[in-house]
């Protein structure tokens, strides 16, 4: 097998339909262009870098995930328990620690697991995700498709408001992303890249500890498919699976047998399989049917989804010259087909393939802007006005539905300028996008306005909207109410899974009162017990409960109402206990 020619001919496709003088002139350009392309990506980073540290601090931890894994960092740091995670006091066998002290570092530096200490990591990983991204870019393709590839994946609705988010998923996309580009490194210097292969290991045991096996199955179900759609077989016993799966088994086995001898069998049960392999065939949370991202990608990934029907079909008509998206392609069906088959589904789980599906729109924008001539092609005339006529209509829609109200949308009536500002910005960007078509733009325009549009909407997200919504999603007003009526020597219990009450008001353990029986004994226990339930259970509460119990205060959250109780039998109900806005 001729390694070197093949990878000559994925390294250096045509960049466009143009043949002959036109291909070489296209790559003058973009040898001459490189230098500028990087200072323009490495601005770019940094001020979209200094945007998101100045702005993730302006709102609180959302229910359900952002409390939970600030409260675990913070447990850390207060007990020194780094190898076993737990979280109310108890064992948190879900997930193994990385992310988990990553945050603890971030919060011993800040003082507390504050909203910006836990969501740093996710930043910075969000930022080493672009530029990795533009790496590859510039490696498969040229630097301006390099470029665009990092404005795609950073506007993607999902990728941007995950990366300011407190999640494990852009941690495990930056070390998935990391491993995939050495292995890439590894094959180009075949057979003299095991120095690569190896650091893409260590890359995948770092992986493993972030997220668990699915950290191992990324990378390498990507690298065995490009090997396979280039028939070398051979070159797949070149990626070192033998000794690198030992590394990454003993990165992983560092932390995970004492976490084991420590946490007992119970941990052990939990972390190894039922967090494994029960998720994946018969998953007892987010169950979703096998076309559950056909549906939510496309949603996710706005507004370059719309895209993606035009890059198609570019790509298959040119199908004959496609070897340098092999990579990209196989990167991206294999993460889908591999979620897809999980019985647990959400829709950040498919964040480690984002950096693929905007590499491959970027080669298609790439290659369209080089070869249009006066008239664009409809492959992008098209989605470009059905998203700037979504985009003002969607906008003006909002806004007339909230002008003219609803009573779903009163608690948000104080951030009414917020949601008008936006609107317009939405309402302005899709007119201009439709001025800018009939004007027949050239394509280069068209993403630029694209992208423009995207990224202030985005920025608008987080420091207008965000903040603006913070007080019906947050659970830290309702916390300090409850602080003002329960000392921190009075019993507080809950009939759930208290997680964010333990961070807003940083107590633990607060006692999960689980079982019907031990809920019964808490109420018509004699001494004074405060009691946090959701409105539902309250409701469903036999009457002979209900009657001993008196309500103290109730707020809504996000989705879910909860109310404060305590067991003073014949207590009437203080002034005051209808649901305040914070």
């Amino acid at each position: 097998m001729n390694h070197q020619k093949n990878q000559e001919h994925d390294l250096h496709d045509p960049r466009s339909a143009a043949a002959g003088s036109a291909a070489a002139d296209c790559g003058v350009r973009t040898r001459t262009a490189a230098p500028s392309t990087g200072l323009v990506f490495v601005i770019g980073l940094a001020l979209c870098g200094a945007l998101l540290l100045a702005s993730i601090g302006g709102w609180d931890l959302w229910n359900p995930d952002e409390p939970r894994y600030a409260q675990i960092a913070r447990e850390m740091v207060e007990t020194g328990q780094y190898i076993v995670p737990h979280i109310n006091g108890g064992l948190y066998p879900d997930k193994p620690p990385l992310f988990f002290w990553l945050i603890a570092g971030t919060a011993k530096i800040a003082g507390d697991a504050t909203a910006f200490a836990a969501r740093l990591p996710s930043v910075l990983a969000a930022l080493g995700i672009l530029a990795l991204t533009y790496v590859l870019g510039r490696r498969l393709f040229d630097p301006l498709a390099a470029l665009i590839a990092a404005g795609i994946l950073f506007t993607s609705e999902n990728f941007f408001t995950t990366a300011v988010s407190v999640h494990i998923d852009p941690l495990l996309t930056l070390l998935t992303t990391a491993a995939i580009l050495l292995f890439h490194c590894g094959y180009r210097r075949f057979p003299g890249g095991a120095p690569f292969c190896y650091a893409a290991w260590v890359c995948m045991g770092l992986a493993l500890l972030a997220k668990g096996p699915v950290g191992l199955c990324i990378p390498i179900i990507v690298c065995v498919l490009f090997l396979a759609a280039k028939k070398e077989w051979r070159s797949i016993g070149r990626l070192r699976f033998a000794s690198g799966l030992l590394l990454a088994a003993g990165i992983m086995a560092l932390w995970l047998v004492p976490a084991c001898i420590l946490g007992g069998e119970v941990y052990r049960d939990n972390i190894l399989f039922k967090q494994t392999l029960d998720r994946t065939v018969d998953s007892y949370s987010h169950r979703q049917p096998f076309y559950y991202f056909l549906i939510n990608f496309p949603i996710d990934f706005l507004p370059w989804s719309l895209f993606i029907p035009g890059a198609c079909i570019y790509f298959w008509k040119n199908r004959a010259r496609a070897g340098s998206i092999r990579l990209p392609l196989a990167w991206f069906a294999g993460v889908f087909l591999f979620f897809s088959m999980w019985s647990c589904k959400r829709s950040l789980y498919l964040l480690p393939l984002y950096p693929a599906a905007a590499l491959l729109l970027a080669k298609f924008f790439a290659d369209t802007v080089r070869t249009a001539t006066a008239a664009s092609p409809r492959v992008l005339t098209i989605p470009f006005g059905l998203l700037c006529g979504l985009l003002a209509c969607c906008a003006i829609l909002g806004a007339a539905v909230f002008a003219f109200g609803l009573e779903a949308l009163q608690p948000v009536r104080h951030a009414a300028g917020t949601l008008y500002a936006v609107s317009a910005v939405l309402i302005c960007g899709g007119m201009l996008g439709i001025l800018l078509l009939r004007r027949s733009a050239r394509p280069a325009l068209m993403l630029g306005h694209v992208t423009m549009v995207t990224a202030v909407a985005l920025f608008m997200l987080i420091t207008l909207i965000f903040p603006a919504v913070n007080g019906i999603k947050s659970g830290r007003f309702f916390s300090e109410r409850i602080r003002e009526r329960v000392g921190p020597d009075d019993r507080l219990s809950a009939a759930f899974e208290p997680e964010m009450f333990n961070y807003f008001l940083h107590r633990y353990p607060i006692p999960f009162v689980q079982d019907d029986q031990a809920l019964r004994r808490t109420i018509l226990a004699p001494a004074k017990n405060y009691i946090l339930m959701k409105k539902g259970k309250h409701n469903r509460l036999p009457e002979d409960l209900r009657a001993n119990l008196s309500l103290l205060d109730r707020q809504t959250i996000g989705h879910q109402e909860y109310v404060l109780l305590v067991n003073i039998p014949g207590a009437s109900p203080p002034a005051g206990t209808e649901q305040r806005s914070p």
